[in-house]
């Protein structure tokens, strides 16, 4: 299953245009049919350490939840990735629309990636 990875600029942020690139993104990629998973990953915060507040990524999700249900994607799962570490794993899987988290430098490391997924369960 393909995983649709969209998110915005630190420029785009500051410019307050993270859900006008959110939906272009979508409306640009989303397939007709088929299944697919969609990843926000805020390219500003990749393996910089940055996270979005809970509250910036609860929006963000909202966002993507209402596009998709819109075409008829209501049920297609949306994963957060951006910095994920073990102190934020579980306050950001506990937020409305969020599916699951893609991990991604921190999977490399059984030192990172376990806490990570314990701090889930």
């Amino acid at each position: 299953i393909p995983i649709i990875c969209i998110g915005e600029t630190y420029k785009e942020k500051l410019s307050k245009k993270t859900n006008l690139v959110i939906s272009e993104s979508l409306n640009a990629l989303l397939p007709e049919k088929g299944k697919f998973i969609i990843a926000y990953e805020p390219r500003w915060a990749i393996g910089k350490g940055i996270t979005p507040t809970l509250s910036e990524i609860k929006s963000v999700h909202k966002v993507i939840r209402n596009i998709l249900n819109k075409k008829g994607f209501n049920n297609t799962p949306i994963l957060y990735g951006a910095s994920i570490t073990q102190d934020n794993a579980n306050a950001i899987t506990n937020l409305p629309n969020v599916d699951g988290l893609l991990i991604g430098g921190a999977s490399l490391k059984k030192e990172t990636f376990i806490p990570i997924i314990e701090s889930v369960r």
